[in-house]
């Protein structure tokens, strides 16, 4: 069985509900350098997996018609409350027309 199948993933599709049971449950993929999984509820909101198994909370979004990504911290030392909370003020700056992920 594959990871997409054991986290509850429709087949194709990197957008999840990032809840502590799930993320716990997320191995990495040898075969890629780094996975995201987006969150079905807060666009923007992230968890990137690298291929050594790191877990990162990151925020993504097009500033001024490019992707731009910035980590908030990683699984651990963050919440996945907390991060959400964190990722909801960036993008709330982002709204507000500041540029946090700024080059």
């Amino acid at each position: 069985m594959n990871l997409i199948c054991r986290v509850g993933l429709a087949a194709n599709s990197n957008t999840i509900r990032l809840i502590k049971t799930i993320i716990d449950k997320i191995e990495p993929t040898p075969d890629r350098d780094q996975v995201f999984y987006r969150d079905e509820q807060l666009k923007g909101f992230a968890l990137r997996v690298s291929a050594r198994g790191v877990k990162s909370f990151v925020v993504e979004k097009r500033i001024n018609g490019r992707v731009k990504r910035m980590t908030l911290g990683k699984y651990g030392n963050l919440t996945v409350e907390s991060a959400r909370k964190e990722a909801l003020s960036v993008l709330g700056n982002i709204a507000r027309g500041e540029n946090p992920i700024a080059d």
